[in-house]
């Protein structure tokens, strides 16, 4: 363990090499999420940092991260805190803050990727690409998360039925490393499989290389209505192959047991659809951007003890995901989570039998497609030791099930069953954070 920082002698050196640190404003940590750099969107966990660096560029970034190294002080990478575990807070070190990097390259002719920081966020992404009627293959429903915050633990979203986690769109990464080098890697690099879906245990992910597709933000989508929860995932697994499936986004209410949702396609005409058990409403025409883009509201307000599982399903036996997912209702409703989830839960799907072998740590299910379950209820404070205890149940159920917890959720170390979340790519990734990451103080907590 590092001894604890004395603030005056940090920030006396960071002055002396020229790097932007300061200590956290009073009144932003009193602010509460998402100004404070004490607070996470899950409003649960309190921890007060040293100082904030605010790097400006990613040669300051390497600056900050080897002059944090050398100091021996704990650091954490923040972008937005759109976690309720804590991971982007510290307690007595520094917090990163990454908004500074959000620079966006300009497309190269005839070329699909594009280049972009990793504070950048979806966003500002979508709007630099609008007007080349391009944008990402994989976006999640909230896209006022980071780039780069977002490829640190995985990215599920309305696409993922057909392409995966927002991990399988990256062709290289800028990692900073605490040695302060800025390493640029590729798939097959272990830095580069180990850092995606990595939480940031190897490195600080600075900037991403991303493949994109030819798409406007004109989604012609059609509501759905599935009564019985069999008959949503033989419907689901027929998304993974529909052209008019492009866009997938279903939410179970957990007092009820059913599935409401939209699916839909980009561009002119009606989705062409596989037919359905789900009842069909009339079609319905979408500015995608503008669903994407909807800024806080109340519903962001209360504490939100969140859990996001990862459990398995087989899309030829949907009887039997049915089972497991009216198990998982069960202990919703146990714990009393019901009434704190007035808008129900996202439930996506990763296709069927997919696999990214270039992103082993990845919250997906070897040998198993899987369904994506972000829990997220609105907890008011008072009531927050009541279901707490059953956060925890359902967590040890997911293992138990052969599932894995997505890791923004409201948990500590102890809570996270490494062997079963990561398997065998547990020992490799260890032997590459002894190297990296020897003394723990990037992002600490996890391994």
């Amino acid at each position: 363990m590092s001894p604890p920082v004395d603030p005056r002698d940090l920030l006396a050196a960071a002055a002396a090499a020229d790097l932007p640190l300061a200590p956290p404003r009073a009144d932003a940590v009193a602010a509460g999420f998402p100004g404070s750099p004490a607070h996470d969107f899950g409003k649960i966990v309190t921890r007060v940092p040293v100082a904030v660096a605010t790097p400006r560029d990613r040669d300051e970034l390497a600056r900050c991260v080897a002059f944090l190294g050398a100091q021996q002080v704990p650091f954490v990478a923040r972008g937005t805190a759109h976690g309720s575990g804590g991971q982007a807070l510290v307690d007595g070190g520094v917090v990163l803050d990454l908004r500074g990097l959000a620079a966006i390259g300009a497309p190269s002719p005839g070329d699909d990727d594009v280049v972009v920081e990793a504070g950048a966020t979806w966003a500002e992404l979508c709007d630099a690409l609008r007007p080349l009627s391009r944008a990402p293959a994989v976006l999640t429903s909230n896209w006022h998360t980071t780039v780069g915050g977002t490829l640190a633990v995985g990215g599920f979203g309305d696409a993922s039925h057909q392409k995966g986690p927002q991990v399988t769109m990256v062709r290289a990464l800028e990692v900073v490393t605490l040695d302060g080098a800025r390493r640029e890697v590729r798939e097959g690099d272990p830095l580069f499989d180990f850092s995606l879906a990595g939480r940031g245990q190897l490195g600080i992910i600075a900037a991403a290389r991303l493949a994109t597709v030819t798409r406007s933000d004109d989604l012609r989508a059609r509501g759905v209505v599935w009564e019985r929860l069999d008959h949503f995932l033989h419907d689901l697994a027929s998304f993974a192959t529909s052209a008019g499936a492009e866009i997938v986004r279903a939410r179970i209410a957990w007092a009820r047991g059913r599935v409401r949702g939209a699916v839909g396609a980009f561009g002119a005409g009606a989705p062409r659809l596989p037919p359905l058990l789900g009842r069909l409403g009339a079609e319905t025409r979408v500015d995608y951007a503008e669903a994407g883009t909807e800024g806080p509201n109340r519903h962001w307000e209360a504490p939100c003890p969140a859990l996001e599982v990862v459990i398995p399903w087989e899309p030829a036996d949907p009887a039997g995901g049915a089972a497991r997912l009216e198990a998982l209702r069960e202990r919703v409703l146990a714990a009393g989570l019901a009434p704190y989830l007035p808008l129900g839960s996202a439930v996506m799907g990763t296709g069927p039998g997919a696999r990214w072998p270039h992103a082993p740590l990845a919250p997906l299910l070897a040998g198993s497609s899987a369904l994506v379950v972000p829990i997220r209820p609105e907890v008011p404070a008072a009531a927050l030791p009541r279901v707490m205890p059953g956060v925890k149940d359902i967590a040890r159920w997911t293992y138990d099930e052969g599932g894995k917890l997505y890791l923004v959720g409201v948990e500590a170390a102890e809570d996270v069953d490494l062997e079963r979340q990561v398997g065998p790519a547990l020992a490799p990734w260890r032997e590459l954070h002894a190297r990296y990451n020897p003394s723990g103080l990037m992002n600490p907590g996890l391994l």
